[in-house]
């Protein structure tokens, strides 16, 4: 525990012994700033994990214990920002939120015995949810999450427009909802509910519960990021929401009954540490395009190499010391070649590896782009082994090679089996006859070591026949599947 926290936090407890009183609002808010104002040293997700452990949950449990509600969910998202989403891996995802996730789902429960307004709807043996509403905690946002969900939602009322009116999207927005939301609001006649950023992200989910109860027959499904689960969690019915997860099975969220995801190539249902999910394919509900964008950050220089790897992540992925061990190898084995890569920042550990292994004049930091500037111009998609997404699937459906890791929750990680079961029965009419070829010419869909992630990319940038052979069987394999 750092120094300051340390002092806050006895000073704080001997008043309380003392005394017998609960401290004020002010008081734990001093602490969160002292918090805030740490500087440790975080390297790793065990550096991030025990900084969570021994600073940040004991002065959770206390603003939980005294009912500060807006408190408490700045204390979360602080703790989402700067300690868990850093590392992008499941274990560490599923150990924060594991360690956070009682006390705050005790103060749920806490604020809804004390709200009169929030009392529960009575929930049969045989309920069902006839009405959907589905919480986004960034409606501000457009990224892949945001058009997966209005791509499946658009899918859907398309098939069954009467359906329309029994859907809606909640969620925070600090600015202009953002235009995949919008589009859909346009075509079907959904509702949304916004709720101010200024009110903070617990009192939003509080009036967010109200309706719900209210409502009867609703259940709300959390989608992707999970901030604000645990604490719903205590205030709903847990047959009354349900949590649609984009990146991760975890076992987390002790309150929670139900759990969906898309992480297999068919409609599944697997235990992950006794809980339950329910999992589908990911799917494009058109087939996606790429549009030539023209603005790219050091395009000149970029175009000056032969050979453009590049990917469109978050640099949380990117700083992956696997990743960049094979980037690196890729360029140390290819002079005229580059990289380019993406994210909101350029982190100092990224950028000192590329120094450090002699490929940093090579390596081209473009920020957070509109993804369709890399994909119309770069050769090799190189996507990170803990998690991938849907513009790594756009490019593949695109016909742009994509070289991926085993086990790296990619869309070619979970249709994969499903291809193998197929591929026996591939014949030369068959769409699937690509994947089959490409194969043939010993090369892999997914790589399962950094070694023969290296030498396949290494091998399709020397040899032009091999990369178009294998786009062919990337866009086959993703018109079959996705």
């Amino acid at each position: 525990m750092g120094l300051l926290t340390k002092v806050l936090s006895g000073i704080w407890r001997s008043r309380y012994t003392a005394d017998s009183s609960t401290p004020s609002e002010e008081t734990l808010l001093s602490e969160f700033h002292a918090l805030q104002r740490q500087r440790a040293q975080i390297h790793t997700p065990q550096d991030a994990l025990e900084f969570l452990r021994s600073d940040a949950l004991p002065l959770i449990e206390d603003v939980c214990q005294c009912g500060h509600i807006a408190l408490a969910g700045m204390l979360e998202t602080w703790a989402y920002q700067h300690l868990i989403k850093i590392f992008e891996r499941a274990e560490h995802y599923n150990a924060c939120f594991s360690l956070i996730d009682r006390p705050l789902r005790a103060l749920g429960h806490q604020v809804a015995s004390a709200d009169d307004c929030s009392s529960q709807s009575p929930i049969t043996i045989d309920w069902r949810p006839n009405r959907w509403v589905f919480l986004v905690n960034n409606l501000a946002s457009d990224l892949a999450h945001t058009k997966l969900l209005t791509d499946l939602i658009r899918s859907y009322l398309r098939e069954h427009p009467h359906r329309a009116t029994d859907i809606r999207i909640a969620g925070l927005a600090g600015s202009a909802v953002a235009p995949c939301f919008r589009a859909l609001l346009d075509e079907f006649d959904i509702s949304l509910t916004v709720f101010p950023v200024q009110a903070g992200l617990y009192p939003a989910l509080q009036e967010l519960a109200r309706q719900v109860n209210d409502r009867g027959d609703e259940r709300c499904i959390v989608v992707a990021v999970p901030l604000g689960l645990s604490f719903l969690s205590g205030l709903l019915h847990p047959e009354r929401l349900a949590w649609l997860s984009m990146k991760f099975e975890i076992s987390a969220f002790a309150g929670l009954v139900h759990r969906f995801s898309f992480t297999s190539g068919r409609r599944a249902s697997k235990k992950i540490s006794q809980t339950r999910w329910l999992s589908a394919p990911p799917l494009f509900a058109l087939e996606p395009v790429v549009s030539d964008i023209p603005s790219l950050p050091h395009l000149e220089r970029i175009t000056k190499y032969q050979q453009v790897f590049f990917t469109v992540n978050r640099e949380e992925k990117i700083r992956n010391p696997e990743y960049l061990k094979a980037v690196s190898g890729i360029l140390q084995a290819l002079p005229t070649a580059c990289f380019v890569w993406t994210g909101r920042k350029a982190l100092p550990e990224i950028t000192s590896w590329f120094h450090e292994h002699g490929v940093e004049d090579r390596c081209f930091f473009v920020g957070w782009i509109d993804p369709d500037a890399l994909l119309s111009r770069g050769h090799i998609f190189l996507d990170t082994p803990e998690l991938s997404g849907s513009i790594a699937a756009k490019s593949m459906a695109c016909g742009i090679p994509v070289m991926s890791f085993q086990g790296a929750n990619s869309w070619v990680n979970f249709f994969h089996p499903v291809l193998n079961e197929e591929l026996d029965a591939v014949d030369d009419t068959h769409p699937l006859m690509p994947v089959r070829r490409i194969m043939e010419h010993g090369l892999l869909l997914e790589c399962a070591s950094l070694k023969e992630y290296v030498e396949q990319a290494v091998k399709l940038a020397r040899d032009q026949y091999l990369r178009q052979l294998y786009a062919e069987g990337m866009r086959s394999f993703a018109r079959h599947y996705f």
